[in-house]
């Protein structure tokens, strides 16, 4: 993921400088600045003779360029105690030897530096020669963009706030991860800020585009990236190549013309919206973000070249120190427990009042949470992403007022960090006390303090009227995030424990340590992927789930709204059929056995054969047509189910849905209802192919069950007759409801609900199978201590115990879907905790976090075929562990009325279809690896289509 999002650029060194260009950068928003730039290399660095009556301050043993670049910040404290704070400026070394040293200035001067015009003190020089803006051609500001940030973004706060909430909430619960692994802390918080900024910078729906978010979080990378190759490669001399040169300069034209393609839309939208005088609405208040404010701002270039110039800029400031500081926000968080509950309950109460504001969020909510603003500007206090702040480049030699003279080519900074940590300005320093600013802002100034304030002992946004215009946008959007997370997930180190972990130095930056692992609370979130809203409750809530009626909350419904029921009929299942599943075919069982084992015979002879040679086969096409085959022989028959064109229309019927799934969900909306008759075409065609199939044997079957006075004798199942599947449910149904269209559509549910999922089942039966031959010994001496003259016991298949627990082993690690109770919400309910369940979403609880739980199972990864063989053994749980057993510790068939209907038929086809494998053949890997199942947008797993599996028959025919 680092690697898709630019970061293979981030190495050590990379990103300290950065981080350095991107704190320092950002000041550039509220300086003027010319297109032209008339400063260059005009003004040399000043000599150590020109500074020499400044206290020069290095490391005491070596003094090598190495030290200044990782342990700077031992330095300027000792700079601080020992001249600062006696209101002595010092220089030391610059790491860059070519730009002489840097003069650390104590505050008394930091009045006239801010009050300085920008030809004597500019930042814009320092940026220059620091970053060789002048060589890179990277992108630079304007004073338009500095005013539309310092103005236009600001005066709009109010109006954006919502949907900076909206966007800050949308963008977290699309990214929870199925696969809950441990995950870059920076890479997370990066991503988010991209995105969320992005809503001012370009508005949505750009600021969900992959694309954009890329181009923003990368184009740091690229202009750093291209500053460090130019000093690599090029003395200074000769750096007046650099713009002709290729290899520095391909990354940065790649980004601006991918910059340019994605903005033309929205330029040429808001162009044309400027240009229409006829309009009854003031574009003004449509269009709320960067784009627009440049192209009405008086600056000069106001071209899609110019706008796109200004965006990139934007976003080179605007992301990575942002995404730094709420790095080191989280770990505080982590490592102060003692502030959550209180912190807490002030989020709670807000939110609270935003959702009786019809959640409409507003800034006077933002400014509520003063204790959460307090803990965020002390943590930045201990640990800011820089420590030095107010970086200038003297044009002119000047002489402040009391004296001190500074050679033009000086470089000056201030020394935030050392105010920081000062006991004169903040008792006790070193200790964090998350509620040091609010009882200053209660005893001192209400209005001072806050989190992005400045002051001459807060100078981490710079100071004055030059201070960073972007930090009010920058704290929305971080409180957003921490409201967000500290609300809906817990944090847990990787290597455990709470303490935080030490950041990382580089020259003048600092670094938040790069990883922490985030695990599932104990508690409900909601998570959004492409196209639905799940609920995701803990396995507390599994009782009271399971027993939710179904008129409130249904699984059908949720399969049904998953799969565009309304296209491809699934999820639209009958009362009647759902009964006849769970009593009439669930009863026929124990007398079809020695049917179905035929059935399987015939199957395996027909799609594996006799293999006296190992035979190689697709495992997931193989598995459907298999379960497609067997399934088929009892559902319809076996003269129907014997038909290949019957076959291939049932194996077909879940892949076609799929597809057309998968192409709706990635369709915009606006297109959804005109190409949805589209894709659902081979969906449409397969139906009326399967009914052209099925009318024959239905005419019939109606017309007996009319005819047949003593109905009930239709309704016994005879060993050595095909199952009246059909009877079962001509005897439920009305006469008028049991017509052919509702037959069709019986059975094109029943085949679809049964397939895929007993055919997933079986591959990953088989894999395990083949992974494990010791296991199909075992299963096979099991096997010949029951059969009788080859055929299986008729009670229905319980006295397989090593069996079941190989498949419910299997299930445990391979489950169909990552979730399970699945329950779309058409009415609210509310739940113990005091949780309401909102209508439209999908409630589900996390199969995989019980499934894996090494609370539950010792060993949770490891496949252990005899692991509920020992459970059941054990006093009191012969009843329990089963393969078809439904619990809160077995989630693979759902529990309570909405249990999955068709568990006791799928498993006494998969122990039938095992059983013929196990005795019949050997089985193997052509090539073994991972297991890659692919996760699809309503939770299920769709398995890896590339595993190849090798049949060798055990004897001869």
């Amino acid at each position: 993921m680092l690697q898709q999002l630019g970061f293979e650029l981030l190495t050590a060194k990379a990103f300290f400088l950065l981080l350095g260009g991107g704190i320092g950068v950002t000041l550039v928003y509220f300086l003027h600045f010319y297109n032209v730039w008339p400063f260059g290399n005009d003004v040399e660095p000043a000599t150590a003779d020109q500074l020499r009556h400044i206290p020069l301050l290095r490391f005491d043993g070596s003094n090598n360029v190495e030290r200044y670049m990782n342990e700077t910040r031992s330095l300027l404290r000792q700079g601080y105690e020992k001249y600062l704070r006696q209101g002595i400026p010092f220089q030391i070394r610059h790491p860059v030897g070519e730009l002489g040293s840097q003069v650390l200035l104590p505050t008394k001067y930091l009045e006239e530096v801010k009050k300085a015009p920008t030809d004597l003190f500019s930042f814009e020089a320092y940026s220059a020669k620091s970053f060789l803006l002048d060589y890179s051609r990277a992108p630079r500001q304007t004073e338009a963009a500095a005013h539309v940030i310092r103005v236009d973004l600001n005066r709009n706060l109010g109006p954006l706030v919502t949907d900076l909430w909206n966007e800050a909430a949308q963008h977290l619960s699309e990214n929870v991860s199925f696969e809950w692994k441990t995950v870059s802390a920076y890479e997370l918080v990066c991503r988010f800020v991209a995105r969320v900024a992005s809503v001012a910078l370009v508005g949505a729906p750009l600021c969900r585009n992959p694309a954009w978010q890329q181009i923003v979080v990368e184009t740091t990378f690229v202009a750093f990236g291209a500053a460090q190759a130019i000093k690599d490669k090029y003395t200074p001399r000769w750096r007046w190549l650099a713009p002709w040169s290729e290899s520095i300069q391909k990354d940065l034209r790649r980004i601006r013309k991918q910059s340019i393609d994605l903005l033309r839309p929205l330029y040429k939208e808001r162009r044309e919206a400027m240009s229409n005088t006829d309009s009854f609405r003031d574009p003004s208040e449509v269009y709320r973000d960067v784009v627009f404010w440049l192209m009405k701002s008086n600056q000069k270039d106001r071209s899609l070249y110019g706008i796109t110039e200004s965006q990139l800029f934007l976003s080179l400031t605007a992301i990575h120190t942002t995404s730094g500081t709420l790095n080191s926000f989280v770990y505080d968080w982590i490592a102060h427990p003692e502030y959550h509950d209180d912190i807490l309950l002030e989020v709670t109460e807000t939110l609270a009042k935003v959702q009786a504001n019809n959640g409409q969020w507003t800034l006077q909510h933002v400014a509520m949470m003063r204790k959460l603003d307090s803990f965020m500007k002390e943590s930045a206090r201990l640990n800011p992403i820089g420590f030095v702040s107010t970086q200038r480049y003297t044009l002119k030699p000047y002489t402040f007022k009391d004296g001190l003279h500074l050679p033009a080519g000086t470089t000056i900074m201030f020394h935030s960090d050392g105010a920081h940590y000062d006991a004169d300005n903040y008792p006790d320093p070193d200790k964090f006390d998350g509620y040091r600013f609010l009882r200053l802002r209660e005893t001192v100034d209400p209005n001072r303090f806050h989190y992005a304030s400045v002051s001459d002992s807060a100078l981490g946004f710079g100071a004055g009227i030059h201070a960073c215009p972007g930090r009010f946008l920058s704290a929305i959007a971080m409180k957003f995030f921490l409201i967000n997370f500290m609300t809906q997930y817990e944090f847990k180190y990787e290597h455990g424990g709470t303490e935080r972990l030490p950041n990382l130095y580089n020259d003048n930056t600092s670094r938040p340590a790069p990883t922490v692992n985030l695990l599932y609370p104990d508690k409900p979130f909601m998570a959004i992927n492409k196209r639905y809203r799940f609920v995701i409750y803990p396995t507390s809530s599994w009782d009271e789930l399971k027993r939710v009626p179904e008129q409130t909350a249904s699984i059908m419904n949720f399969q049904h709204v998953c799969n565009s029921g309304d296209w491809s009929l699934i999820g639209g299942e009958t009362h009647e059929l759902v009964k006849t599943i769970t009593a009439e075919l669930t009863r026929s069982l124990p007398a079809r056995v020695l049917n179905r084992q035929q059935d399987a015979k015939m199957t395996f002879d027909t799609i594996i054969g006799h293999c006296t040679e190992e035979k190689g086969f697709n495992l997931l096409m193989t598995s459907l047509e298999i379960i497609a085959k067997i399934n088929a022989c009892t559902f319809v028959g076996r003269e129907l189910g014997r038909n290949q064109r019957w076959v291939k229309a049932v194996i077909y019927s879940p892949l076609f849905v799929y597809m057309a799934v998968t192409l709706l969900n990635a369709t915009p909306g606006i297109l959804r209802s005109i190409l949805r008759p589209l894709y659902f075409l081979p969906v449409t065609k397969n139906y009326w192919d399967m009914k052209r199939l099925l009318k024959p044997k239905l005419d019939d079957e109606i017309k007996t069950f009319k005819e047949t006075k003593d109905k009930r004798k239709l309704l016994v199942p005879k060993s050595d007759e095909d199952l009246p599947f059909t009877q079962f449910l001509l005897a439920r149904y009305t006469e008028a409801a049991a017509t052919i269209k509702q037959l069709v559509t019986d059975y094109i549910q029943v085949s679809y609900t049964s397939t895929p999922t007993t055919a997933s089942a079986l591959y990953h039966a088989l894999w395990e199978l083949a992974q494990h031959p010791e296991a199909a010994d075992i299963l096979r001496q099991e096997l010949k201590e029951v059969m009788v003259d080859g055929q299986l016991p008729r009670t229905h298949l319980q006295e397989l115990k090593r069996m079941d627990s190989f498949l419910r082993e299997s299930f445990r690690l391979h489950p169909i879907t990552r979730f399970t109770l699945q329950r779309y919400v058409k009415e609210p309910f509310q739940l113990s905790d005091g949780s309401t369940v909102p209508p439209g979403v999908m409630a589900v609880v996390d199969a995989q976090e019980i499934n894996r739980s090494p609370e539950l199972w010792k060993n949770p990864d490891k496949f252990d075929m005899d692991r509920f063989y020992r459970l059941r053994e054990l006093s009191g749980n012969d009843n329990r562990y089963h393969f078809v057993t439904t619990s809160s510790n077995s989630p693979g068939w759902g529990d309570g009325l909405q249990a999955c209907p068709g568990r006791f038929f799928a498993t006494s086809t998969l122990k039938i279809v095992i059983a013929h494998v196990v005795m019949n053949y050997d089985i193997r890997l052509r090539k073994v690896a991972p297991l890659k199942s692919s996760p699809l947008v309503n939770g299920s797993y769709a398995p890896d289509n590339s595993v190849e599996i090798l049949f060798k028959s055990r004897s001869a025919k």
